[in-house]
């Protein structure tokens, strides 16, 4: 059975608990309010930069079938389009498109250029250490049928076109991997495999 003194001491707390909310009430309605905001701005920029990197990937795909075509004005028309993604695209694209750049180059009887943008790949701080010093035009081999499907694209390294486009090298704070073999990708693979042993 319930005594006054338990009474008072409820009637104590509610009140106690009642000049909290009031004095503190603002700062934790603020304080919710700000994570949301910030959890609303990271997924905000989440989905920007996936976006953003799809976008890149379409022009890096666009331009590795125009460098694909025979040597001519639609051959031409791949430069340009690496130029944009060596500007607008992720360090990954970048790395890539510059490779593919200094290919097509070199391949047009321009070695100065082509030696200028291979040096820029390997002075790149910003390049991914698995991506630096690749030989020209890498080709890596893949075996399989499957593929990863990313749910997250900001950790796509590279983008693969074969039938359909899939990532082919993913990377996450310490951790990089891959749908091929480098084991089985000739010099590629090697160069590959050495990158990968001085991180």
């Amino acid at each position: 059975m319930p005594d006054i003194f338990d009474e008072v001491s409820e009637d104590l707390r509610a009140e106690r608990a009642q000049a909290m909310l009031k004095k503190y009430g603002g700062v934790l309605v603020a304080a919710a309010l700000l994570v949301l905001a910030a959890t609303g701005g990271w997924q905000g920029w989440r989905w920007y930069q996936a976006r953003e990197n799809a976008r890149v990937a379409t022009i890096y795909i666009d331009a590795l079938r125009a460098a694909d075509r025979p040597a001519g004005a639609d051959r031409d028309a791949a430069r340009p389009l690496l130029s944009q993604v060596a500007t607008d695209g992720s360090s990954g694209y970048r790395t890539l498109a510059r490779l593919r750049d200094a290919a097509l180059k070199a391949d047009s009887g321009d070695l100065a250029a082509a030696l200028a943008l291979y040096n820029q790949v390997a002075t790149d701080s910003a390049a991914d250490p698995l991506l630096r010093d690749l030989p020209p035009e890498p080709r890596f081999y893949f075996v399989h049928s499957y593929h990863l499907v990313c749910d997250d694209a900001t950790d796509v390294l590279t983008w693969t076109q074969y039938g359909h486009r899939f990532a082919s090298a993913l990377q996450r704070g310490n951790i990089w991997g891959t749908q091929f073999h480098p084991e089985k990708s000739h010099k590629f693979g090697l160069a590959l495999l050495k990158n990968f042993l001085a991180l």
